[in-house]
């Protein structure tokens, strides 16, 4: 049975708990939509293929999102109709200067293409099938943020676990440290894969340059600190 302090503590924490509950859900939901979205954009890799000429090739620039996104204009005739497309990816994916300099580049004005058409909807193409483009990134915030309201619950836990007695009079203190600790390192993970792949990508292209290393260095850096956390909660303990 609890006692009054206990049992006040308890009622305090239910409202956190509740709002971790819903962020759970939320993310849930998100990464549900993400994947779906995904699912359908891996589709567009069984799409048709048709010549196509590009039109125009830009940069445009998202200022409240402080994202760039690749703007390439083409045509191109299916069944005798003339169509104008505008998609890369079927979803649209905003990221850095430098990454959607090198979307446009591979797209030069008068450029001949390879365009893939919707069977059913010929209006509807793509210039990179099967690409899950801005999708990816949908599914991997509703991932993280998912974890973040079950994560923190499973710190909640670990902390009351910390509290309670255990075997010898010991109580397990390293609980709650040692469950943040990997909670903020797949956390961490989730987060910077965008910056792993463009780092990656340019290990690719140019070797491994400072750039390059840096943004894959930063996929490492939380992993790393939470280790460190991780192994001195358990000296403590």
């Amino acid at each position: 049975m609890l006692g009054p302090g206990e049992a006040r503590k308890t009622r305090a924490g239910r409202p956190v708990r509740v709002v971790l509950a819903l962020v759970g859900l939320l993310g849930a939901a998100l990464a549900l939509t993400g994947a779906r979205a995904a699912q359908r954009a891996r589709a567009t890799a069984h799409w048709p293929r048709t010549p196509g000429i590009v039109l125009d090739s830009r940069i445009e620039t998202d200022r409240h999102r402080d994202a760039y996104y690749p703007r390439v204009e083409y045509e191109y005739t299916v069944r005798g109709r003339r169509f104008v497309g505008q998609r890369v990816f079927l979803h649209e994916l905003g990221s850095s200067y430098d990454w959607a300099r090198s979307v446009v580049a591979r797209y030069p004005r008068g450029a001949s293409v390879q365009v893939a058409y919707d069977p059913e909807d010929p209006s509807r193409a793509v210039l990179e099938p099967g690409r899950p483009g801005g999708s990816l990134v949908l599914l991997l915030g509703g991932i993280a943020l998912a974890l973040f309201g079950a994560g923190f619950l499973w710190v909640l836990a670990g902390g009351e676990k910390a509290e309670a007695p255990v075997r010898a009079g010991r109580t397990a203190q390293a609980v709650a440290p040692r469950r943040f600790a990997i909670l903020f390192a797949v956390l961490w993970v989730l987060m910077s894969v965008p910056a792993g792949l463009e780092g990656w990508r340019e290990w690719q292209r140019s070797g491994p340059e400072p750039h390059a290393l840096l943004l894959l260095g930063f996929v490492l850096l939380g992993p790393a600190a939470a280790l460190i956390l991780f192994l001195g909660s358990g000296r403590k303990a």
